[in-house]
């Protein structure tokens, strides 16, 4: 893979405007029936804009190269993560929390995450979290105080998520089995700073073997969506 032929779409929005039943009704009608089913499964108001959001940004993301999300197979892999059979060059990974729903599309492995800060504490990164990442909150919590602690853990929380999700591993690699603060040049993590109030990370890995992996990295393009913009144009 040359450098030149590497690249990452990244799609945000924010899904309270879902709250809007008009709105949430017309984007559901342009959801595939596999969508819709996980839709219709859950209960909660919150957890249900946020699936449609995400649906909504994946629908983006295909159709940006090509792929009619109705029409689109998906198959599982060894971890159950989502991939499509027949286009193996592409990756996507979908994540949402809180009123943010996240969305890459990349022809690298990849993954994302998306947190509200402020839900960290030092029992849970004891119990999860590698030694140099514990040292670090520690002195973050030393230095910066609660917000400078919970970003730096939602900073760290994200980063795991979002390299589990690329390899593909999922929760079956414990999480305090590796650290995302030390420097590996096969895995990029690209930090988004919006929305206020969220963390939230891509991770790219390299396909390279045996090369300098930085070549492969392609500038991501970030589109915020706006989605009752979405809903007007298509």
């Amino acid at each position: 893979m040359k450098p030149s032929e590497s690249f990452c779409r990244i799609y945000l929005a924010d899904v309270s405007p879902l709250a809007s039943s008009a709105l949430f009704d017309g984007c559901y009608a342009k959801m595939p029936a596999s969508r819709k089913q996980k839709i219709d499964r859950l209960r909660a108001a919150e957890a249900r804009r946020l699936s449609l959001g995400a649906g909504m940004l994946l629908d983006l993301a295909l159709r940006s190269v090509g792929i009619d999300f109705s029409q689109a197979v998906f198959s599982e892999g060894r971890y159950g993560k989502p991939e499509l059979p027949d286009a193996p060059e592409l990756r996507f990974n979908l994540s949402h929390s809180g009123s943010v729903a996240l969305c890459v599309l990349s022809n690298l492995p990849c993954g994302a995450d998306v947190e509200r800060i402020g839900r960290g504490s030092m029992k849970l990164a004891r119990r999860f979290f590698a030694q140099d990442e514990i040292a670090a909150l520690e002195a973050a919590e030393r230095s910066a105080g609660e917000e400078g602690f919970q970003q730096l853990f939602a900073r760290v929380w994200t980063r795991k998520e979002s390299l589990l999700k690329a390899t593909g591993e999922g929760l079956s690699r414990p999480l305090g089995s590796f650290s995302v603060l030390a420097a590996d040049p096969t895995r990029l993590f690209l930090e988004e700073p919006l929305p206020e109030g969220y963390a939230t990370c891509v991770c790219l890995l390299s396909p390279a073997r045996g090369e300098s992996p930085a070549r492969y990295w392609p500038e991501p393009v970030r589109i915020p969506v706006n989605l009752p913009d979405v809903l007007s144009e298509t």
